[in-house]
């Protein structure tokens, strides 16, 4: 069982909000103060039933949507004090976590076990690619997170086929008034044995400032946070080469045997860090036009340090190859699992909400939301210090359109139209480095590479959805929806060496 000893080294409070001990006896007067300087659309999000934008792309009651719902709010998410996103997310019903030892920085999530079936999105923005790909949670920082939204069901007539299982909605804090918060944590194990290891020197820190201005119109935020750790063991590996000459590597005192005897030891701690910059702007301009803009900044760093080995010499020393018919083998490269990674990841949304009335509406979302990842790991003839290897480079950017129109006919009747575009370019590089222990590796690639592959997407989308409230717990929602998908110009290069 995993263990980890936290201290906290310091929380220093600047805000002029409500602590949890203090919440109910506030409610009245908080409500109060949001009704002064949100919209009215904003203010349903505090009454005490939640209100979902998510399940139904308008504020609806959470009693009064359709599908299965959950919402955890930001009392609930502070009290979890998550390492990772991924942490908090798979304690919620029917979401499960693939590859969730450790720290991850690729988890998949899955809503109602649908792989590729799941959108999730970081305020109103999708993060999933074309593909269905998604690769930013974890750099996001729970304490920005105000709260988040689950919904599992089949939404594709709203979001497309990548919402047949759910949609997560990840939705981050705006001030109300003046706050600052800054927050710092340090943690480390209690134990160093590999099976029982944790964190070891984890540092997180976070740090906020945000306020009103104009008569409550205007709304500023901008935030930062971090995390830091040497982590721990969290991958076995086993040996399942021959030795060329039987005997001269053992385990555990027995000999080496790729079928019984084969536990080499454990990929090294793999240590990250994190990095969440993110500012947002709110704008009022009159009571029918109000415009949000947001500017997200990640950065996910991995490295597997030096692996834990079972696998001793004549002389009973700790070893990390052996020799094969083949050649030099590490079980500990060319895996996978093993490696470094470094990747950053931009997002810019700008959205604009137009009210006609208080019955009809036009909101538009302009995104776009960009990857550059480069990944290496030495090849099996490799040592675990030093020599060649191969790396995996990805470039990406996911562009997103969304206009929807929406008019509530009467009390019980509301008709949603929309128009979606999305425009993917995507490249992916296999390249050969002399040193993979490089720093910049991806700046010292030889001349020689595997394969590249270029790929350009774009889809585009008609939807319409008819919402009808026939009682507080009766509702349905009827939806039509035609996708257009065409890929252009996708290139692939490789499996013979060219020059550069």
């Amino acid at each position: 069982m995993n263990r980890l000893g936290v201290l906290t080294i310091g929380i220093l409070t600047l805000l002029n909000q409500v602590w949890a001990s203090e919440e109910n006896a506030a409610q009245d007067k908080l409500t109060q103060d949001i009704a002064k300087t949100k919209p009215m659309s904003e203010n349903l999000e505090y009454i005490l039933t939640p209100i979902t934008n998510t399940a139904t792309r308008i504020p609806t009651l959470t009693t009064q949507s359709s599908g299965n719902i959950t919402v955890m709010e930001s009392l609930e998410i502070k009290q979890r004090t998550s390492q990772q996103i991924s942490d908090m997310i798979r304690t919620i019903s029917g979401v499960r976590v693939s590859r969730d030892v450790g720290y991850q920085g690729r988890p998949q999530l899955f809503v109602r076990g649908i792989p590729y079936g799941t959108i999730v999105m970081l305020d109103g923005v999708i993060l999933n690619d074309l593909e269905g790909e998604m690769r930013v949670i974890q750099s996001i920082n729970a304490y920005s997170i105000e709260k988040v939204e689950v919904i599992r069901g089949p939404l594709s007539s709203l979001y497309g086929t990548g919402g047949i299982g759910g949609v997560i909605n990840f939705i981050t804090k705006m001030p109300t008034k003046f706050e600052a918060t800054a927050v710092l944590n340090y943690g480390s194990e209690f134990d160093s044995t590999p099976i029982d290891s944790a964190d070891k020197n984890l540092v997180r820190g976070y740090f906020s400032i945000g306020d009103v201005f104009l008569h409550n119109r205007l709304r500023l935020a901008a935030s930062y946070g971090f995390s830091t750790s040497e982590a721990s063991y969290r991958v076995p590996v086993n040996a399942n080469k021959a030795l060329k000459t039987p005997g001269e590597i053992t385990i555990n005192t027995a000999p080496l045997d790729p079928k019984h005897n084969n536990f080499a030891g454990w990929i090294g701690r793999n240590a990250y860090e994190t990095h969440d910059a993110r500012v947002k702007i709110a704008y009022e301009w009159n009571e029918k036009n109000t415009s949000h803009l947001d500017l997200h900044f990640f950065y996910q760093g991995e490295n597997k340090n030096i692996p834990y080995t079972n696998l001793r010499d004549k002389n009973n020393q700790p070893v990390y190859s052996y020799e094969t018919s083949k050649g030099f083998h590490s079980p500990f490269l060319q895996l996978f699992e093993a490696g470094r990674r470094l990747e950053w990841n931009y997002i810019v949304s700008l959205a604009h909400a137009y009210h006609f009335n208080e019955n009809s509406s036009l909101n538009l979302l302009l995104s776009s939301v960009n990857l550059v990842s480069h990944f290496v790991d030495g090849k099996a003839s490799a040592n675990i210090f030093e020599g060649e290897g191969a790396s995996l480079d990805n470039n990406a950017t996911s562009n997103y359109f969304d206009m929807l129109f929406s008019h509530k006919f009467n009390e019980t009747h509301t008709l949603l139209t929309g128009f979606q575009a999305r425009y993917m370019k995507t490249s992916n590089e296999r390249n050969f480095i002399d040193n993979y222990a490089q720093r910049y590796f991806w700046k010292h690639y030889s001349l020689d590479f595997d394969r590249r592959d270029y790929t350009n997407a774009y889809a585009l989308a008609l939807y319409t959805s008819w919402i009808a409230q026939w009682s507080e717990t009766i509702s349905t929602n009827l939806g039509l929806r035609a996708d257009y998908w065409q890929n252009f110009d996708n290139q692939s290069i490789g499996y013979t060496a060219q020059k550069y």
